[in-house]
């Protein structure tokens, strides 16, 4: 497996271009030697606001560590092979399965929030993966040790996968609920089966930065869940099939 620590000192120069990027969005370029906290065991990392989770949990999966410097530097490192999600490893904003991080502001009814920015440049090198935002809602405030009941994910970039679908063509492709939709400054190719709300972009890209109320307000408009329901975390990460590299140079959730 990769390493982020080598024998020989290996500069990282993180840099996002500021074009775009709103107010209390922060952009890390610093150099970094190692990282100053990893997990390998499937625990999380403390990240203030926020924790990095490393959630593996698919049939069959292989070794996979994560590692954290700040919120503008962490990532993982996977093994595994074969096919199916094996593993989410991703920095959560809220709560998720009764773990919560502080000074979030959620769980928060969906009829309350105002803008809900986040900013997120990421890079993957892997066989098969996604990079995607996991957003989660519940009609309970407190859904404590389970999972929310309704799951928005948003796709930046993504290698031999597909989203969940209502149905699939005969090459067992995906078939969208609505292509080309407009929202939130950006385009989307939308699927969704049951209650799993899937916003993919038309044109990939490694950087993402949007305020994502208007693709929330699009599903309750849809009569897919209510706006009664709550806001209970927010969630970046890689989705991952077939091991790879994973980091981001630049991440954060605001005006919530």
């Amino acid at each position: 497996m990769k390493k982020y620590l080598s024998i020989s000192l290996v500069l990282l120069a993180f840099a996002c271009s500021t074009e775009d990027v709103k107010k209390n969005e922060v952009v890390s370029k610093s150099g970094t030697a190692q990282a100053s906290a990893q997990n390998c065991s499937g625990g999380t990392i403390s990240a203030g606001q926020y924790y990095l989770m490393n959630d593996v949990w698919g049939s069959g999966a292989g070794s996979q560590c994560i590692w954290y410097n700040n919120i503008n530097s962490w990532g993982a490192n996977a093994s595994h092979t074969g096919s199916g999600i094996k593993a989410y490893p991703a920095m959560v904003f809220g709560c998720h399965w009764g773990n919560c991080s502080s000074g979030t502001g959620l769980p928060k009814k969906i009829s309350s929030l105002g803008t809900v920015h986040t900013w997120w440049t990421q890079s993957a090198s892997g066989n098969a993966w996604d990079a995607a935002y996991d957003i989660w809602f519940d009609p309970s405030s407190n859904p404590g040790n389970r999972a929310a009941k309704y799951e928005l994910m948003i796709w930046l970039q993504w290698a031999n996968t597909k989203p969940i679908a209502q149905n699939y063509d005969a090459n067992g492709n995906a078939i969208p609920f609505a292509s080309n939709v407009s929202l939130a400054g950006k385009t989307w190719n939308v699927y969704r089966r049951d209650n799993v709300f899937s916003f993919l972009l038309t044109s990939q890209s490694s950087w993402l930065s949007i305020d994502t109320k208007p693709i929330i307000d699009y599903c309750v408009n849809k009569g897919w869940m209510s706006n009664s329901n709550y806001l209970i975390s927010v969630q970046a990460g890689w989705e991952i099939i077939q091991g790879g590299t994973y980091s981001t140079s630049s991440y954060g959730v605001a005006g919530i």
